[in-house]
This record gives C-alpha cells, structure tokens and sequence, in this order.
C-alpha cells in the first residue's frame, strides 16, 4: 500500500501538469528520474489493476471508465521521451 501511495502522488502530480499548474521543466530534476524508475516497478501491477477494473465495468454497462493511474502513465512517458531525446 506504501508503494502505491507514491503511484498516487505521481498521479496527482501528473494531473497538476496536464491541467498546466505544474510544467514539466519544473518537476523534471525533482521526480523526473524516479517517476521513470517506479513506472519500471510496478508497470505490470497497474496492467492487472486496469484489466481488472475494466472487467468490472464491463460488467456493469460502464463505457466510459478511464484507464487506471492514466496520468502517472503518461507522465513517465513524457519523462521517458524527454530523457531519450
């Protein structure tokens, strides 16, 4: 639950930059470099959370429920494309 606690923050952060409160230039020599490396941690987990949560909501008529931890995902993507340029 500690580990996913910090998915949560990066989450969040995600959703500051996306909504443009934060820029990225800002929170990349912060978290830039750990957000990359808990992505690598714990991708697989938050595969089997969004299959899971999408089966429910198939089930239950549900058509328009978002991905899970969707701006954590592309935040470290942003990193990652920001780091291999």
């Amino acid at each position: 639950m500690q580990a996913i606690s910090i998915v949560d923050f990066i989450e969040y952060l995600g959703m500051l930059e996306d909504k443009g409160y934060l820029r990225l230039d800002e929170l990349e020599p912060l978290i830039g470099e750990v957000v990359i490396k808990c992505d690598d941690v714990v991708a697989r987990h938050i595969q089997q959370v969004r299959d899971a949560y999408q089966d429910q909501a198939q089930i239950q008529n549900l058509t328009r429920v978002p991905p899970t931890y969707e701006l954590f995902t592309a935040l470290a993507q942003k990193f990652r494309t920001r780091f291999s340029e």
